[in-house]
């Protein structure tokens, strides 16, 4: 059976994903207003420990197909890689620093698209 998702960015607009075929271990999903040509996907993974305790591996990536000005697709993905381990840290604790990365992201992706790291005064 496929599934949908919808996802809501800051602006409040919903996007719709439809569940599509994907290798073992995987789910992928294409947004639904993006042509075949020019798909948006979002593609989530996980690699379970060994034993209790091991660490959870997870996989959560963006990434979308847009032509550039001579025609040719040229795709931008964002990949959120992190481990869990099965003891002490929380789901909670990976939320936290996935929100000081989101902020880091959103405060400074120009610098850090042309190289400029951001600091905090240091060199």
């Amino acid at each position: 059976m496929e599934a949908t998702l919808t996802l809501t960015n800051d602006a409040a607009v919903d996007s719709t994903y439809q569940q599509v075929p994907a290798p073992v271990g995987e789910v992928l999903y294409r947004d639904t207003a993006s042509s075949l040509s020019e798909p948006r996907t979002l593609r989530l993974a996980y690699q379970q420990a060994a034993d209790d305790d091991g660490v959870d591996r997870f996989l959560v990536q963006m990434k979308r197909v847009d032509d550039d000005a001579d025609s040719m697709p040229q795709s931008a993905t964002v990949h959120v890689v992190f481990s869990l381990p099965r003891k002490g840290v929380t789901n909670a604790d990976v939320v936290l620093e996935w929100e000081k990365l989101k902020n880091l992201i959103e405060a400074s992706i120009s610098e850090i698209t042309a190289g400029i790291y951001p600091t905090n005064g240091g060199g």
